[in-house]
């Protein structure tokens, strides 16, 4: 696999300040000089921007290092480090990461197929790893430094010709953030912009991506689930193509069923099946360089766990995704309260029993079906459901 090193582009330091923390406070300006040093002895030319993750009590002073408090274990930093760096993506266009994170083999999270995603779609990503930390764990194509705070180099060179050009970066940066505004919901509404006609246009001829939870939501027909759910679609005004990423536990088999679009993601715990679920989101981005309106509809329990050990933020991302150019559908709960839901999401929303059997959107959805249904025949019942 080709590795992409881009020496005039920006790098994007995010750090992990509980598992690489500092021994007192006065060493954060030796920190972050040593980091710019450091890359610039890799040739690296590009400006350096820094956020760390720690959690209520362990935090960094400093005028250009902006921390995010977090509650929670390891997984929850990493989730949301990991999701950083996928949202700067789309942002930052062709550029640098580096990481500064513990856990290669952390229980339920991504890293190293994420950092392989990422190379694949031609980002650069380097990886600080711990003195004490054994590195047979880490893919021998990552770069490496044993201690920034020592100011040791990865040793890795860096390639000719392959820094792109401060020029042409400039210039997709800047066609990125025209495209951003073109496309972000909210920004449209600040401008006061009247393009509902053609959002829901797009919308209704967008492609749709369904990611979901069999655990939650079983069914014992697949087959015919993969009918219905296209037929409750359709009934909704969303006439695109439709894709489905369905994610079971380790403890189960996939079904033997061979069905077009459709993808099987063995997840063994409830955190780690919606970590995943954020990653795929999130990885459509870098793909998605024209901000091509997609639907995403998310069929999964419990999207605000009380425990924050487990709390991936999902709510949070999926809000962000509503404010781009993502439009949200939901499957809920048949004994759902409307008021539980998350109030600051707009999304058109599904019984379980009515998306199993093809039918139509709650008539309280806060977005109601871009097209207006014709009146919905009399209830049928879900003869695939598990109850």
């Amino acid at each position: 696999m080709t590795i992409y090193i881009y020496t005039d582009a920006d790098t994007h330091v995010l750090w992990d300040i509980v598992d690489f923390p500092l021994s007192d406070e006065g060493e954060i300006d030796l920190f972050y000089d040593n980091v710019h040093s450091a890359l610039k002895k890799e040739g690296y030319r590009g400006e350096v921007y820094f956020k760390a993750f720690g959690n209520p009590s362990q935090m960094v002073m400093h005028d250009y290092i902006l921390t995010l408090r977090l509650s929670g274990s390891r997984f929850v930093r990493l989730n949301h480090l990991l999701l950083e760096m996928l949202c700067l993506s789309r942002q930052s266009g062709k550029g640098n990461f580096m990481l500064i994170v513990k856990g290669m083999a952390e229980k339920d999270i991504e890293l190293v197929r994420i950092i392989k995603e990422m190379q694949q779609r031609g980002f650069n990503v380097l990886l600080v790893v711990h003195a004490e930390e054994a590195t047979d764990a880490y893919p021998p194509e990552f770069a490496r430094w044993k201690d920034l705070l020592q100011e040791e180099s990865s040793g890795t060179t860096i390639p000719e010709g392959e820094d792109g050009g401060k020029l042409t970066q400039t210039y997709e940066k800047l066609l990125m953030m025209l495209l951003q505004v073109a496309c972000n919901k909210w920004t449209r509404r600040l401008l006061n912009l009247d393009w509902s006609s053609i959002v829901r246009h797009e919308e209704i001829d967008a492609e749709t991506v369904v990611y979901w939870d069999m655990e939650d939501f079983p069914v014992t027909d697949i087959v015919s689930f993969n009918e219905n759910i296209r037929s409750a679609l359709g009934n909704a005004g969303y006439h695109g193509q439709v894709s489905i990423r369905a994610y079971y536990g380790d403890h189960k088999n996939p079904p033997d069923e061979e069905l077009a679009r459709f993808t099987f993601v063995s997840r063994g715990s409830k955190r780690g099946r919606m970590h995943s679920m954020l990653v795929d989101m999130y990885l459509l981005e870098p793909d998605n360089r024209s901000f091509t309106p997609t639907n995403l509809m998310v069929i999964t329990k419990d999207m605000t766990p009380a425990d924050d050990e487990d709390d991936t933020g999902f709510v949070y991302h999926l809000q962000t995704k509503n404010y781009s150019c993502y439009n949200v559908l939901l499957a809920v709960p048949d004994d759902y309260q409307l008021e539980k839901m998350p109030f600051d999401l707009t999304f058109t929303a599904w019984l379980w029993s009515d998306l199993c059997a093809g039918g139509y959107p709650l008539d309280d959805s806060l977005v109601q079906a871009p097209r207006p249904p014709p009146p919905p025949p009399p209830p049928r019942n879900c003869s695939i459901c598990v109850e």
